[in-house]
């Protein structure tokens, strides 16, 4: 506990030393990662949904014809 705690300390220090445009730049980079991890998730998640569509498509338009 006590490297921990002394390792938090730190960076509790180092954040409180910035300026606040340092600060404001720093949140501006995190939005930005947090909100282009958002995006592919998404893309990620349309793009499966997307393929299982189009299986299910595919697969009706297979049984319509083998009829």
């Amino acid at each position: 506990m006590g490297k921990i705690g002394e390792r938090v300390d730190e960076n509790m220090r180092l954040m409180a030393s910035q300026t606040p445009l340092q600060l404001a730049i720093n949140l501006a980079v995190v939005i930005a990662i947090l909100s282009l991890l958002a995006v592919l998730e998404l893309l990620t998640w349309s793009a499966v949904i997307g393929g299982a569509l189009g299986y299910v498509a595919i697969q009706a338009i297979a049984r319509i014809r083998h009829r």
